[in-house]
Order: C-alpha cells, then sequence, then structure tokens
C-alpha cells in the first residue's frame, strides 16, 4: 500500500457568520471539492483551547484525505482548484476571513494497540484530535523519527485511549527545516481533555528530556465541526 497524503484547508472567521458558513460549507462546499479533486474522504474540525472551549476568533481545519501525493499534486495543479476556490471566495464576498493550505504525506501510523497501522485518520463525525506539530533540524530528523514511531507515540497512543495516531510530514521544498503533524484521532473531546489533564504533561517532559530545544512543538486540539 502506498503513502497516502492530506490536504489541509485552515480557515479563520469572523464569529458573526460561522453558523451561515458552517451550513453552506458542510452542505456544498466540502461534497464538491472532495468529488472534484478526487479524493477518498474528508473532514471538518473546529479548534478549541486545551480546556475544550471553543477557540476565538473561530478556527477551523478542513482535512482532505487522498490516495497518494500524486492525487493532491494533480488537484493543485490543475483548474479544479482554481475554480473552487473562485468558489470559496464567492460566498466569502464582503466577509472577512483567512485562508491557508497545507499538504502533508504519510510517514507512520499506529493504531489503539500501539502497533503499525496502515490507515489514516478517519475524523468521523463526534471525534476529535489532539494535533502535535513538530519542527526539527533535517539532520536531526532521522533521529528523532525513529525514537518518536518506535517507543513515544506507541506509548501515547495506549495511554491516552486514542484510536490512533499518524505522523505526517509536511510537503515544502523551500524549508531548511522539517516539519511534520502528528494527529492522534480520538473517539470524543473528552478524551483528549482526560489525555491532556492526566498523562499528556509526563509525555512533554520524557520528550523535553531527550530532546530539549532541539525540537520546536506546538499543540492543537481539534473537534468535529
Amino acid at each position: 500500500m502506498g503513502k497516502e497524503a492530506l490536504y489541509l484547508v485552515h480557515a479563520e472567521l469572523e464569529a458573526s457568520y460561522v453558523d451561515e458558513w458552517n451550513a453552506w460549507h458542510a452542505r456544498e462546499h466540502v461534497p464538491l471539492v472532495a468529488k472534484k479533486g478526487g479524493f477518498i474522504g474528508a473532514a471538518r474540525m473546529r479548534h478549541v483551547r486545551p480546556d475544550g472551549e471553543l477557540q476565538d476568533p473561530p478556527r477551523f481545519t478542513t482535512v482532505y484525505r487522498a490516495s497518494g501525493l500524486g492525487a493532491v499534486r494533480t488537484y493543485l495543479e490543475g483548474g479544479e482548484v482554481g475554480r473552487m476556490r473562485a468558489h470559496h471566495d464567492a460566498w466569502l464576498t464582503d466577509r472577512k476571513a483567512r485562508l491557508w493550505r497545507e499538504v502533508f504525506e504519510e510517514n507512520y501510523s499506529v493504531g489503539s494497540d500501539g502497533k503499525a497501522l496502515a490507515r489514516t485518520p478517519d475524523l468521523s463525525e463526534g471525534r476529535a484530535a489532539f494535533v502535535v506539530r513538530v519542527r526539527v533540524d533535517a539532520e536531526l530528523a532521522p533521529e528523532w523519527s525513529i525514537w518518536y514511531d518506535g517507543d513515544h507515540m506507541p506509548k501515547v497512543v495506549v495511554a491516552g485511549g486514542f484510536l490512533r495516531a499518524g505522523r505526517w510530514r509536511l510537503v515544502d521544498e523551500t524549508s531548511g527545516a522539517v516539519r511534520f503533524a502528528v494527529i492522534y484521532e480520538a473517539s470524543s473531546l473528552d478524551v483528549v481533555k482526560a489525555f491532556r489533564a492526566g498523562p499528556g504533561p509526563v509525555f512533554g517532559s520524557e520528550h523535553e528530556a531527550k530532546f530539549g530545544g532541539r525540537v520546536a512543538i506546538d499543540r492543537e486540539v481539534w473537534t468535529a465541526a
């Protein structure tokens, strides 16, 4: 099985029209992009604060799953991406929003038992995710990746009661550093909150003790939009 890929579209909106945007985005835009882009799945996620409260200003991430990096590039380099962006821009006329996009390629995934798994995030209705963003110098990336995949990520999945986790590499040929997103999928937001209030800080300290300032870490919490 080849490596899958993720096309992430982030949107930061004004609260006054979030409900209207949600209805249009979920019922019309995302299904259209998934169909026109040939994606194998799509999930709409909303960012929340560590305590589970909604983030302000409202921020959303739409996760489009693709069969491989080639499929994403075909979409991004073809005519459909322009039409889909125009479709979204037309709705945003006279409304303020900040949009940005990322492409990730699959590196390694584990299941709920901590063992290797060939499957991307499901992120279906009602689910949530704990997302760890990592920036590491290129020369350190192999050492960090081997430790994270073989030791750290499996232990976090089991201790946190996550359904699965995957380490994804950001596709960015212009950066001197290597950037990853590790997506820990949970059955609900309560699972993520329990992890962060319980074993989460211990694992954070473990990472800090091993790599210190050589690896930059940011954390996000997503819940189904």
